[in-house]
């Protein structure tokens, strides 16, 4: 069974999921709160660059349409091997999707257990009929993002409803691809398209702080690749 991790000024509380890169605890010092940890990956999900380009650009989407993305209210790196961990709204889940947690839990325990597949996949097979899930997948085609191999995951389990029966995307978007080309890592979504959408969308402050989270995640873009640069460098000398 997996340790507790230790956080800084944050107690963690029950845990309540857990998904191939994090796990999700209740926040102890705030019930209102989740607290999201993400492991150290390997490559660029080890550069601490990432874990602020993924708050600038999940705090962008929820600027755009609060409905469907949190807001993000903690995103930091830490040493060794945790890795982000971000702090944002907890969600009552409605009993489809508490179901599926449930179904999910016990996958991983035993891989094997057919009866658990089948019911797991009745229930995220009607989850993909949802009006509100396909509303999603035209979001992200506003936005520019990519949805195809190596662009955002719209698993089925990433999504979850309220209590209300209002669906959201309960996971973080990564916006940066997963692997180098060339030598270098591109964005996951299309720059020109989302400035687009938040100049045609946003007003005032919402619209500048979210043209200033964008030029950020282009920043921190040009940090990564001179991480990498450096890095071939010194393994080509």
């Amino acid at each position: 069974m997996r340790e507790k991790p230790k956080i800084p000024n944050i107690e963690l509380g029950k845990k309540l999921g857990r998904g191939v890169e994090k796990h999700v605890y209740e926040n102890a010092n705030n019930p209102d709160k989740v607290v999201m940890v993400y492991d150290r990956g390997f490559g660029i999900k080890a550069f601490p660059e990432v874990p602020r380009a993924r708050f600038y650009l999940m705090n962008i989407l929820n600027l755009l349409y609060p409905k469907v993305f949190r807001h993000i209210d903690i995103a930091t790196a830490q040493s060794e091997n945790i890795l982000e961990y971000f702090i944002t709204d907890n969600i009552e889940l409605g009993p489809i999707h508490k179901r599926i947690l449930e179904l999910n839990e016990k996958i991983n325990e035993n891989h094997r257990d057919e009866l658990v597949r089948q019911e797991r996949e009745k229930l995220t097979n009607a989850i993909r009929k949802n009006p509100q899930y396909k509303r999603f997948l035209e979001i992200l085609e506003e936005v520019g993002m990519y949805v195809s191999s190596g662009g955002v995951d719209a698993n089925i389990t990433n999504f979850a409803q309220n209590q209300k029966g209002e669906m959201m995307y309960i996971d973080t978007i990564d916006p940066f691809g997963p692997e180098p080309i060339a030598g270098q890592i591109y964005l996951r979504f299309n720059d020109e398209v989302l400035k687009s959408r938040i100049l045609q969308n946003l007003k005032g402050d919402e619209q500048s702080r979210a043209l200033d989270y964008l030029k950020r995640i282009e920043q921190l873009l040009g940090e990564v690749n001179s991480r990498l640069a450096e890095k071939n460098k010194k393994y080509s000398d």
